[in-house]
């Protein structure tokens, strides 16, 4: 995975006739003069094969006489040849292409974005977005309600699309986003059968469990994207967590869901990127195992109020076909990195060796929950006759 740039050699590379430019933008002032600046390192602990790293610019500028601070945030993105279609989940340039297509326009009363005053492409070819920086900590912790919040607004954000709202037919929007990434992560993963992780004796009969549930996923899983793939349509994020998502109440205006990072966003099944919401949660940690339950019934909960409040009349069964098969996708990914970290604690030592075996512990409960909603999922598309519509 390509390594994000330096500070010393981002400022190196500024362009202060671009940084001037987005300042104006900005403050709604072309004559503001840019009198000070500095860039930082935004701290991007889940690194992504296209990121070429995340820089926050903040200063002082003179409007007036006065002085007026600003702050902007500057994205990178590296180009990459495994990457460059837009069939790709991970497609390089769909967050720039994003933000060139009036995203703001796009989307319905209550989803804001950041503002973009720029797209620069490098003479190396990549691309800098020059960002609003949206005020707020991700890094606080959300109660229920906000949660609740979140997922009821997702719900109302696709039910525009459902009701009849045009989904964007550009090229770069990835309209097989769930089959692109388990092809994807299938590629990184190691073979569950061969690994030996045999010492973690304390959790084998729940580790077999998962395991012989795991070669039934990889049977079925293609036939159940098939069917996610033929539910009702939405335009999704498809990269909604913590870490992305603002809750801001803007001047005159209700509440809104601020998502950041477009980089994978998608037309998606109906339920599809309520199930990755959770899938992630869970695997970030911001939920303890035993509250999955709960916050299943609360997620999907608030989610199908959303469709159904915005006058979605249709079978919420479709949603929960696209949400536990969703889920369920996850084990592609974390049944084989809990394997692999099981057998790399066999040969570790001391704290090493505990953080290997709490982190297989944690995603032992989350795959158990993964398998759960397997069968739902299998049940779901047989009273469909694998073909939801």
């Amino acid at each position: 995975m390509p390594q994000p740039i330096a500070v010393r050699s981002v400022h190196e590379e500024f362009d202060e006739q671009v940084m001037l430019g987005c300042v104006h933008k900005l403050l709604g002032r072309s004559d503001a003069a840019i009198e000070s600046w500095t860039c930082a390192t935004i701290d991007y602990r889940t690194p992504n094969f296209v990121n070429g790293g995340l820089f926050r610019l903040h200063g002082t500028a003179t409007v007036d006489r006065s002085f007026v601070p600003w702050s902007l945030i500057v994205k990178i993105t590296n180009p990459d040849a495994d990457r460059a279609a837009g069939t790709h989940y991970n497609y390089w340039k769909r967050e720039a292409f994003a933000y060139r297509s009036d995203l703001r326009g796009i989307l319905p009363e209550g989803i804001a974005v950041p503002d973009c005053y720029a797209v620069e492409e490098k003479p190396d070819g990549r691309l800098w977005l020059w960002l609003e920086e949206i005020p707020g900590n991700t890094d606080s912790v959300w109660s229920d309600d906000e949660y609740g919040y979140a997922a009821w607004q997702i719900g109302r954000f696709h039910a525009a699309y459902l009701n009849g709202l045009p989904i964007p037919e550009e090229d770069w929007l990835c309209r097989s986003w769930l089959r692109s990434w388990v092809a994807e992560c299938s590629k990184y993963t190691v073979n569950v059968r061969e690994a030996d992780w045999h010492h973690a004796s304390a959790d084998e009969q729940r580790i077999r469990s998962v395991l012989d549930r795991y070669e039934d996923l990889l049977l079925h899983m293609p036939h159940l994207i098939d069917g996610v793939e033929r539910l009702p349509r939405v335009l999704a994020h498809q990269d909604i967590w913590r870490k992305n998502m603002y809750i801001r109440q803007e001047p005159n205006r209700d509440i809104r869901l601020v998502l950041i990072d477009w980089q994978f966003a998608s037309v998606s099944g109906v339920g599809e990127e309520l199930g990755r919401f959770y899938g992630l949660t869970m695997s970030k940690r911001y939920i303890r195992p035993e509250r999955y339950a709960a916050y299943d019934r609360l997620l999907f909960g608030r989610y199908t109020d959303g469709l159904s409040g915005s006058g979605w009349g249709g079978d919420v069964r479709l949603a929960r076909y696209g949400f536990c098969t969703a889920v369920a996708a996850r084990s592609i990914w974390e049944v084989p990195k809990m394997i692999e970290l099981l057998a790399a604690s066999r040969s570790s030592e001391g704290a090493k060796r505990e953080a290997q075996e709490e982190r297989a512990r944690l995603l032992l409960s989350i795959t158990e929950v993964h398998m759960q909603l397997l069968e739902e999922a299998k049940r779901l598309h047989k009273e469909f006759g694998g073909m939801p519509n």
